[in-house]
Protein backbone atom coordinates (compact mmCIF):
# COMPACT_ATOMS: atom_id res chain seq x y z
CA UNK A 1 0.00 0.00 0.00
CA UNK A 2 3.31 2.48 -0.18
CA UNK A 3 3.37 2.78 -3.35
CA UNK A 4 1.82 5.81 -4.52
CA UNK A 5 2.16 7.24 -8.10
CA UNK A 6 1.15 11.10 -8.46
CA UNK A 7 0.80 12.10 -11.98
CA UNK A 8 -0.30 15.81 -13.03
CA UNK A 9 -1.85 16.32 -15.75
CA UNK A 10 -3.60 18.94 -16.93
CA UNK A 11 -6.81 17.89 -19.53
CA UNK A 12 -7.30 14.27 -19.87
CA UNK A 13 -8.87 14.83 -23.47
CA UNK A 14 -6.24 12.21 -24.40
CA UNK A 15 -8.17 9.69 -22.88
CA UNK A 16 -11.38 10.73 -24.92
CA UNK A 17 -9.75 10.75 -27.97
CA UNK A 18 -12.25 8.22 -30.37
CA UNK A 19 -9.07 6.27 -32.19
CA UNK A 20 -8.64 4.77 -28.76
CA UNK A 21 -12.37 3.48 -28.38
CA UNK A 22 -11.60 0.09 -28.67
CA UNK A 23 -8.85 -0.72 -26.23
CA UNK A 24 -10.08 -1.62 -23.32
CA UNK A 25 -8.45 -0.66 -20.24
CA UNK A 26 -10.24 -2.25 -17.29
CA UNK A 27 -13.38 -4.24 -16.54
CA UNK A 28 -15.28 -1.50 -14.49
CA UNK A 29 -15.05 2.35 -14.51
CA UNK A 30 -16.97 4.37 -11.63
CA UNK A 31 -17.82 8.13 -12.47
CA UNK A 32 -18.63 10.47 -9.56
CA UNK A 33 -19.90 13.94 -9.18
CA UNK A 34 -16.41 15.32 -11.16
CA UNK A 35 -17.20 13.34 -13.97
CA UNK A 36 -20.28 15.45 -14.19
CA UNK A 37 -19.12 18.83 -13.17
CA UNK A 38 -15.92 18.80 -15.41
CA UNK A 39 -18.89 18.94 -18.17
CA UNK A 40 -21.03 21.16 -16.75
CA UNK A 41 -20.13 23.46 -13.81
CA UNK A 42 -23.68 23.79 -12.58
CA UNK A 43 -23.49 20.27 -11.16
CA UNK A 44 -21.30 21.28 -8.62
CA UNK A 45 -23.71 22.40 -5.99
CA UNK A 46 -24.10 21.06 -2.83
CA UNK A 47 -27.10 19.70 -2.61
CA UNK A 48 -30.76 20.44 -4.57
CA UNK A 49 -31.76 20.33 -0.87
CA UNK A 50 -30.04 23.38 -0.34
CA UNK A 51 -30.88 24.72 -3.45
CA UNK A 52 -34.44 24.85 -2.73
CA UNK A 53 -33.64 26.45 0.62
CA UNK A 54 -31.19 29.56 -0.78
CA UNK A 55 -34.07 30.29 -3.49
CA UNK A 56 -36.70 29.69 -0.35
CA UNK A 57 -38.79 27.62 -2.36
CA UNK A 58 -40.10 25.57 0.95
CA UNK A 59 -42.14 26.57 3.73
CA UNK A 60 -41.70 26.07 7.22
CA UNK A 61 -43.42 22.93 7.69
CA UNK A 62 -41.46 20.95 4.99
CA UNK A 63 -38.04 21.94 6.33
CA UNK A 64 -39.33 20.51 8.98
CA UNK A 65 -40.03 17.23 8.30
CA UNK A 66 -36.80 16.98 5.94
CA UNK A 67 -35.19 17.51 9.76
CA UNK A 68 -37.39 14.96 11.36
CA UNK A 69 -36.43 12.32 8.45
CA UNK A 70 -32.96 13.45 9.20
CA UNK A 71 -32.41 13.57 5.66
CA UNK A 72 -32.05 15.60 1.96
CA UNK A 73 -33.21 12.93 -0.03
CA UNK A 74 -36.54 14.04 -2.01
CA UNK A 75 -37.34 11.01 -2.75
CA UNK A 76 -37.83 9.89 1.02
CA UNK A 77 -39.39 12.73 2.29
CA UNK A 78 -41.77 12.80 -1.28
CA UNK A 79 -42.73 8.93 -0.24
CA UNK A 80 -43.28 10.32 3.54
CA UNK A 81 -45.71 12.31 2.60
CA UNK A 82 -47.69 11.00 -0.40
CA UNK A 83 -47.71 7.91 2.61
CA UNK A 84 -49.62 10.70 5.12
CA UNK A 85 -52.19 12.05 2.10
CA UNK A 86 -53.62 7.96 1.93
CA UNK A 87 -53.98 7.44 5.51
CA UNK A 88 -55.57 10.14 6.52
CA UNK A 89 -57.84 10.36 3.04
CA UNK A 90 -58.59 6.60 4.30
CA UNK A 91 -59.36 7.98 7.63
CA UNK A 92 -61.52 10.98 6.80
CA UNK A 93 -59.19 13.54 8.21
CA UNK A 94 -58.47 16.96 6.51
CA UNK A 95 -55.16 16.23 4.22
CA UNK A 96 -55.21 18.85 1.81
CA UNK A 97 -52.35 20.81 3.10
CA UNK A 98 -50.53 17.64 3.32
CA UNK A 99 -51.17 17.00 -0.20
CA UNK A 100 -50.09 21.22 -1.22
CA UNK A 101 -46.97 20.88 1.15
CA UNK A 102 -46.27 17.40 -1.65
CA UNK A 103 -46.95 19.22 -4.67
CA UNK A 104 -44.58 22.20 -2.85
CA UNK A 105 -41.86 19.99 -2.56
CA UNK A 106 -42.55 17.97 -6.15
CA UNK A 107 -42.46 21.52 -7.68
CA UNK A 108 -39.62 22.28 -5.86
CA UNK A 109 -37.02 19.58 -7.14
CA UNK A 110 -38.66 20.84 -11.35
CA UNK A 111 -37.57 23.96 -10.88
CA UNK A 112 -34.32 23.43 -9.11
CA UNK A 113 -33.30 20.38 -11.95
CA UNK A 114 -34.73 22.99 -14.81
CA UNK A 115 -32.46 25.83 -13.06
CA UNK A 116 -29.14 23.42 -13.14
CA UNK A 117 -29.67 21.48 -16.03
CA UNK A 118 -28.47 21.46 -19.68
CA UNK A 119 -31.26 21.02 -22.33
CA UNK A 120 -28.62 20.10 -25.19
CA UNK A 121 -24.70 19.11 -25.73
CA UNK A 122 -22.50 19.42 -28.12
CA UNK A 123 -23.05 16.01 -30.33
CA UNK A 124 -19.51 15.28 -30.75
CA UNK A 125 -18.24 16.03 -27.08
CA UNK A 126 -21.08 13.56 -26.19
CA UNK A 127 -19.87 11.04 -28.91
CA UNK A 128 -15.95 11.12 -27.51
CA UNK A 129 -17.46 10.59 -23.92
CA UNK A 130 -19.62 7.53 -25.02
CA UNK A 131 -16.38 6.23 -27.10
CA UNK A 132 -14.66 6.32 -23.92
CA UNK A 133 -16.78 4.33 -22.14
CA UNK A 134 -16.45 1.33 -24.32
CA UNK A 135 -13.28 0.56 -23.14
CA UNK A 136 -14.92 -0.93 -20.39
CA UNK A 137 -17.56 -4.21 -19.67
CA UNK A 138 -19.13 -2.23 -16.90
CA UNK A 139 -19.70 1.24 -16.09
CA UNK A 140 -21.27 2.44 -12.53
CA UNK A 141 -22.18 6.11 -12.56
CA UNK A 142 -23.11 8.40 -9.15
CA UNK A 143 -24.50 10.86 -11.00
CA UNK A 144 -28.04 11.45 -11.87
CA UNK A 145 -27.93 13.50 -14.51
CA UNK A 146 -28.72 12.96 -18.31
CA UNK A 147 -25.23 13.45 -19.47
CA UNK A 148 -24.26 9.78 -19.46
CA UNK A 149 -27.45 8.64 -20.85
CA UNK A 150 -27.14 11.06 -23.83
CA UNK A 151 -23.59 9.94 -24.90
CA UNK A 152 -24.86 6.81 -24.61
CA UNK A 153 -27.75 7.55 -27.10
CA UNK A 154 -25.12 9.21 -29.51
CA UNK A 155 -22.68 6.34 -29.60
CA UNK A 156 -25.80 3.90 -30.13
CA UNK A 157 -27.01 5.54 -33.19
CA UNK A 158 -23.19 5.22 -34.76
CA UNK A 159 -22.44 1.48 -33.51
CA UNK A 160 -25.88 -0.22 -32.59
CA UNK A 161 -26.29 -1.44 -29.17
CA UNK A 162 -22.49 -0.83 -28.05
CA UNK A 163 -23.88 0.54 -24.87
CA UNK A 164 -26.51 -0.16 -22.74
CA UNK A 165 -28.34 -0.48 -19.21
CA UNK A 166 -30.44 -3.72 -19.28
CA UNK A 167 -34.03 -1.87 -19.22
CA UNK A 168 -36.26 -3.50 -21.78
CA UNK A 169 -39.62 -1.91 -22.63
CA UNK A 170 -39.25 0.14 -19.09
CA UNK A 171 -38.54 -2.84 -16.78
CA UNK A 172 -34.46 -3.22 -15.60
CA UNK A 173 -33.88 -7.00 -16.84
CA UNK A 174 -31.03 -7.86 -14.90
CA UNK A 175 -30.26 -11.30 -17.24
CA UNK A 176 -29.54 -8.58 -20.03
CA UNK A 177 -25.97 -7.94 -20.51
CA UNK A 178 -25.41 -8.46 -24.24
CA UNK A 179 -23.50 -4.78 -25.31
CA UNK A 180 -19.83 -4.24 -24.81
CA UNK A 181 -20.70 -2.24 -22.51
CA UNK A 182 -23.40 -2.04 -19.71
CA UNK A 183 -24.30 1.06 -17.32
CA UNK A 184 -25.72 0.71 -14.24
CA UNK A 185 -26.79 3.92 -11.52
CA UNK A 186 -25.91 3.21 -8.16
CA UNK A 187 -27.72 6.44 -7.02
CA UNK A 188 -30.49 6.41 -9.45
CA UNK A 189 -31.00 8.61 -12.01
CA UNK A 190 -33.54 10.99 -13.19
CA UNK A 191 -34.16 8.74 -16.07
CA UNK A 192 -35.49 6.16 -13.26
CA UNK A 193 -38.90 6.77 -11.31
CA UNK A 194 -41.06 4.37 -9.20
CA UNK A 195 -44.87 4.88 -7.77
CA UNK A 196 -46.18 4.53 -4.33
CA UNK A 197 -46.61 0.93 -4.82
CA UNK A 198 -42.79 0.48 -5.64
CA UNK A 199 -42.78 -0.11 -9.50
CA UNK A 200 -39.63 0.97 -10.95
CA UNK A 201 -39.07 2.51 -14.65
CA UNK A 202 -37.17 3.59 -17.07
CA UNK A 203 -38.73 6.51 -18.43
CA UNK A 204 -38.76 6.87 -22.13
CA UNK A 205 -39.22 10.40 -24.06
CA UNK A 206 -42.93 11.66 -25.44
CA UNK A 207 -41.49 13.24 -28.91
CA UNK A 208 -44.93 15.11 -28.60
CA UNK A 209 -44.92 16.75 -25.47
CA UNK A 210 -43.41 20.10 -25.16
CA UNK A 211 -39.95 21.86 -25.86
CA UNK A 212 -39.00 19.53 -28.95
CA UNK A 213 -34.99 20.58 -27.86
CA UNK A 214 -36.00 18.46 -24.85
CA UNK A 215 -37.94 15.56 -25.09
CA UNK A 216 -37.16 13.05 -21.83
CA UNK A 217 -36.66 16.26 -19.75
CA UNK A 218 -40.08 17.29 -20.22
CA UNK A 219 -41.24 13.58 -19.86
CA UNK A 220 -39.63 13.39 -16.70
CA UNK A 221 -41.02 16.46 -14.88
CA UNK A 222 -44.16 15.34 -16.45
CA UNK A 223 -44.13 12.11 -14.90
CA UNK A 224 -43.15 14.15 -11.87
CA UNK A 225 -46.34 16.30 -11.60
CA UNK A 226 -48.28 13.00 -11.97
CA UNK A 227 -48.17 10.09 -9.32
CA UNK A 228 -44.27 8.85 -10.00
CA UNK A 229 -41.66 9.69 -7.74
CA UNK A 230 -37.60 10.39 -8.53
CA UNK A 231 -35.65 7.34 -8.40
CA UNK A 232 -32.12 9.05 -7.22
CA UNK A 233 -30.42 10.00 -3.82
CA UNK A 234 -29.96 13.38 -3.12
CA UNK A 235 -27.17 14.25 -1.46
CA UNK A 236 -26.38 12.59 2.47
CA UNK A 237 -24.68 10.82 4.60
CA UNK A 238 -23.02 7.76 3.55
CA UNK A 239 -25.26 5.71 6.03
CA UNK A 240 -28.43 7.62 4.47
CA UNK A 241 -27.59 6.72 1.22
CA UNK A 242 -27.39 2.97 2.00
CA UNK A 243 -30.69 2.99 3.22
CA UNK A 244 -32.47 4.62 0.11
CA UNK A 245 -30.42 2.27 -1.69
CA UNK A 246 -31.88 -0.30 0.36
CA UNK A 247 -35.34 0.51 -0.29
CA UNK A 248 -35.27 0.34 -4.33
CA UNK A 249 -35.08 -3.62 -5.91
CA UNK A 250 -32.77 -1.83 -8.63
CA UNK A 251 -30.70 0.13 -6.73
CA UNK A 252 -29.88 -2.56 -4.33
CA UNK A 253 -29.18 -5.13 -6.69
CA UNK A 254 -26.67 -2.94 -8.34
CA UNK A 255 -24.98 -2.04 -5.48
CA UNK A 256 -24.77 -5.74 -5.54
CA UNK A 257 -22.78 -5.77 -9.04
CA UNK A 258 -20.38 -3.01 -7.74
CA UNK A 259 -18.55 -6.55 -5.65
CA UNK A 260 -19.36 -9.54 -8.56
CA UNK A 261 -16.94 -10.43 -11.23
CA UNK A 262 -13.25 -11.56 -11.40
CA UNK A 263 -11.98 -8.17 -12.06
CA UNK A 264 -8.44 -7.30 -11.09
CA UNK A 265 -8.31 -3.53 -11.27
CA UNK A 266 -11.07 -0.76 -11.57
CA UNK A 267 -10.84 2.98 -12.51
CA UNK A 268 -12.02 5.50 -10.23
CA UNK A 269 -12.82 8.86 -11.87
CA UNK A 270 -13.96 12.06 -10.46
CA UNK A 271 -15.35 10.54 -7.05
CA UNK A 272 -13.51 13.01 -3.90
CA UNK A 273 -13.31 9.91 -1.74
CA UNK A 274 -15.54 11.77 1.18
CA UNK A 275 -17.28 10.27 4.06
CA UNK A 276 -20.58 10.11 2.11
CA UNK A 277 -19.64 7.55 -0.40
CA UNK A 278 -17.94 5.23 1.93
CA UNK A 279 -20.36 2.44 1.07
CA UNK A 280 -19.31 2.71 -2.39
CA UNK A 281 -16.01 1.54 -1.94
CA UNK A 282 -16.60 -0.39 0.62
CA UNK A 283 -19.06 -2.28 -1.76
CA UNK A 284 -16.10 -2.21 -4.44
CA UNK A 285 -13.51 -3.85 -2.24
CA UNK A 286 -15.79 -6.75 -1.79
CA UNK A 287 -14.84 -8.09 -5.02
CA UNK A 288 -10.78 -9.60 -6.36
CA UNK A 289 -9.74 -5.90 -6.99
CA UNK A 290 -5.93 -5.68 -6.80
CA UNK A 291 -5.19 -2.40 -8.83
CA UNK A 292 -7.30 0.60 -8.65
CA UNK A 293 -6.26 3.97 -11.13
CA UNK A 294 -8.07 6.81 -9.59
CA UNK A 295 -8.01 10.06 -11.33
CA UNK A 296 -9.60 12.87 -9.51
CA UNK A 297 -9.80 16.85 -9.28
CA UNK A 298 -8.79 18.28 -6.35
CA UNK A 299 -8.17 21.95 -6.44
CA UNK A 300 -5.66 21.67 -3.58
CA UNK A 301 -2.23 22.58 -3.57
CA UNK A 302 0.84 20.59 -4.48
CA UNK A 303 2.26 20.84 -1.17
CA UNK A 304 -1.08 19.25 0.03
CA UNK A 305 -1.25 16.39 -2.34
CA UNK A 306 0.32 13.94 -0.81
CA UNK A 307 -1.65 14.34 2.42
CA UNK A 308 -4.83 13.77 0.34
CA UNK A 309 -2.97 10.86 -1.47
CA UNK A 310 -2.76 9.36 2.36
CA UNK A 311 -6.15 9.76 2.98
CA UNK A 312 -7.41 8.01 0.28
CA UNK A 313 -5.21 4.97 0.96
CA UNK A 314 -6.56 4.99 4.56
CA UNK A 315 -9.86 4.45 2.87
CA UNK A 316 -8.97 1.48 0.83
CA UNK A 317 -7.37 0.19 3.59
CA UNK A 318 -9.98 0.04 5.73
CA UNK A 319 -12.12 -2.17 3.51
CA UNK A 320 -9.28 -3.87 1.85
CA UNK A 321 -8.75 -6.53 4.98
CA UNK A 322 -5.11 -7.81 4.39
CA UNK A 323 -5.03 -7.73 0.67
CA UNK A 324 -2.16 -5.52 -0.67
CA UNK A 325 -4.19 -2.93 -2.84
CA UNK A 326 -2.08 -1.09 -5.31
CA UNK A 327 -3.59 2.60 -5.56
CA UNK A 328 -2.49 4.94 -8.80
CA UNK A 329 -3.50 8.13 -8.38
CA UNK A 330 -3.40 11.25 -11.21
CA UNK A 331 -4.67 14.21 -9.19
CA UNK A 332 -6.09 17.10 -11.89
CA UNK A 333 -5.04 20.82 -10.87
CA UNK A 334 -7.18 22.65 -13.42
Amino acid sequence: MNNIEIHKWGKINYCLDEGYYNKRVSPNLVLGNGASIALHSDFNYVSLYDKCIEKELFSSDIIQVFKELDTCDFEEVMLAYQHAILVNKASGKEYNKIERSYNNIRQSLIEVIQEIHPIEMDKEELWRIGSFLTRFDWVFSLNYDLTLYWSMMEVNKRRRYEICDSFLDGKFNQNSFSCNTNVFYPHGSLLLSRNIYGDEQKIKANQDLGNNKTPLLDTIFKSWKDTNLPLFISEGSSKKKLQAIRRSPYLSTVYRYLSLGDQKNIVIYGMSFSDNDEHILKGLLKSKICKIAISVYTGIPSSEQQAFCHKVISKIQKYAGNRNIVPYLTLLNH
